[in-house]
C-alpha cells in the first residue's frame, strides 16, 4: 500500500505543473479601499464582541452558573463555538487587515 502511495506521488510530481499567473487584487476603485476598511472595522468589532462572550462564558463557568445548572451546561457547551468564531473572527480580520496595508510591526 505505501508503494502505491509513493509511486502515486511520484507520478503526480512528475507531471510538469500548471503555470500559475501572478494575480493581484486592483484596488483601483474609489469604493475599494473604502469597502475593505469598513470591512476590517466591522470584524474587528465582532471580534471584540466574541471576547466579551468568551469572558462572560468563563464568568459563569467561575462561579458555576450563580447556581442554575442549566446555564452552566449551556455556558460549559459554548465555549467551543466561541473560541471557533474567535478564530474564525481573527483570521477574516487579519485578511481584510492585509488588504487595507496595516502594519503590526
Amino acid at each position: 500500500m505505501f508503494d502505491l502511495i509513493t509511486a502515486s506521488t511520484d507520478l503526480a510530481l512528475s507531471i510538469a505543473p500548471a503555470s500559475v499567473p501572478d494575480v493581484t487584487p486592483d484596488t483601483s476603485s474609489p469604493f475599494a479601499l473604502a469597502g475593505l476598511r469598513l470591512v476590517a472595522i466591522i470584524l474587528g468589532i465582532c471580534f471584540i464582541a466574541a471576547l466579551l462572550a468568551l469572558a462572560g462564558v468563563f464568568t459563569i463557568l467561575g462561579f458555576k452558573g450563580f447556581g442554575n445548572s442549566t446555564l452552566l451546561d449551556k455556558a460549559g457547551s459554548s465555549v467551543v463555538y466561541v473560541v471557533g468564531a474567535l478564530i474564525g473572527l481573527g483570521s477574516l480580520t487579519g485578511i481584510a487587515g492585509f488588504f487595507i496595508g496595516f502594519k503590526i510591526f
